[in-house]
């Protein structure tokens, strides 16, 4: 919950932001290596959708265990336990997770203000309701010159209650509250979709206190706040991710569809329907349709079984791309559709029906060959996939573990 008051504050999220551009990445080579598995070792990371120290970016919370699939310079590209992929620096993934222990030495060991209020907010990252850590977290921030970040801790800890959802969905009521009314009342694609945004950032920052109150064994342990969340934010809704071990917050679809059905435009309609088809929600964010299962330990793609949506998708993002306020989000779908048909094979997110029932080799090639045809690729995209076409997919349906 302390990395959600950070990100409403506006404090840092690293230590320090990288500010150099990594150069071009050497191409993909299969392998059939384990996976590596690495874990977030920052109050809250950001997780970049390119590895530029301005690009969008979303967050995790610590010790999330994230999978590498790639390295640029400083950067590493990596697949979050929702299915998010990005960049994020090196400095903050380590081979272990954090305790308040290892936490513990660092603080001993930190000289200077900046260090000690980066290790202060790890430990209330780690423990929110503890009120000896926020209290130190208090301290930092005084020591560093920080008495606004101070004053909004020990609002926390008056509250004695900084692990209740709904304690912490009540400061940001007004908020949800504003986007509700202004939904239902919004007439113009453009301010619908400057809405959307607002929204998103809202329900990406409610993930984490709602993380918090949820075990994988026993659901919500302080009562479930599907309820209350339907009655004070019906724009919204609860997902669990990751084979059912992560909850997240999300845009329900309907309100949204019905809203964009309400304007003059048509170009909004097409955006939430797109949004909608890949994510079955309305976040443009989180678990898609083509990743179904366990995330590290193996996974399916849509991709050639038939159902034909990453060829749909692309078409739809083909036509968005030209609609400026909706391009950004064409653009991230855009991007993680191909990245799903381009990636290394054979690879932990093999093609495939099941696990153990790969796709079949003629449904990859047909519908590579109807993207090629149909689908406005880049030079370098279309090279791509023509060369997975001619390498006949690393032969996926006959098992061969071939590129």
């Amino acid at each position: 919950m302390l990395a959600l008051l950070l990100l409403a504050t506006g404090c840092g999220l690293w230590s320090r932001e990288p500010t150099t551009t990594a150069p071009e990445p050497a191409p993909a080579v299969p392998s059939t290596a384990e996976p590596e598995l690495r874990y977030v070792r920052a109050s809250m990371l950001r997780l970049r959708q390119r590895p530029e120290p301005e690009a969008a970016w979303s967050a995790l919370a610590i010790n999330t265990r994230v999978r590498v699939v790639g390295r640029e310079g400083e950067w590493v590209r990596i697949v979050a336990p929702d299915g998010r992929t990005g960049f994020v620096h090196r400095d903050f993934l380590g081979d272990t997770p954090l305790s308040l222990a290892d936490i513990d030495g660092e603080l001993g060991r930190a000289a200077d203000p900046a260090s000690r209020v980066t290790w202060a907010e790890r430990a209330a990252a780690l423990a929110p309701t503890d009120p000896e850590r926020l209290g130190g977290l208090v301290e930092a921030y005084r020591a560093a010159d920080r008495p606004d970040d101070a004053a909004r801790v020990e609002g926390i800890l008056r509250t004695g209650e900084a692990d209740r959802f709904d304690r912490w969905f009540g400061a940001e009521a007004a908020q949800a509250d504003e986007i509700g009314a202004a939904l239902a009342t919004v007439d113009h694609a453009e301010p619908l979709v400057a809405l959307w945004e607002r929204a998103r950032v809202v329900t990406l920052a409610m993930s984490e206190p709602l993380a918090a109150l949820f075990d994988p064994g026993q659901g919500f342990a302080e009562g479930d706040p599907r309820a209350m969340l339907a009655e004070r934010m019906p724009w919204a809704q609860i997902a669990v991710y990751a084979g059912g071990t992560q909850p997240a917050l999300e845009l329900a679809p309907e309100p949204w569809l019905t809203a964009a059905a309400r304007t003059p435009e048509a170009w909004d309609d097409a955006l939430f329907e797109l949004v909608t088809a890949a994510y079955e929600t309305a976040s443009a964010r989180g678990w898609a349709r083509w990743q179904q299962q366990n995330w590290d330990y193996g996974g399916c793609s849509t991709f050639g079984s038939g159902d034909d949506l990453h060829l749909q998708l692309l078409l739809r993002t083909d036509a968005l791309a030209k609609v400026p306020p909706a391009a950004p989000a064409a653009a991230q779908i855009r991007e993680a559709v191909l990245a799903d048909i381009l990636k290394p094979v054979p690879d932990a997110f093999p093609y495939c029906l099941a696990v153990d029932q790969p796709t079949p080799l003629d449904g990859l090639l047909r519908e590579a060959q109807a993207i090629l045809d149909q689908v406005a690729l880049t030079e370098g995209e279309r090279a791509a996939l023509e060369a997975r076409i001619a390498a006949r997919f690393g032969e996926p349906g006959t098992g061969s573990d071939a590129p």
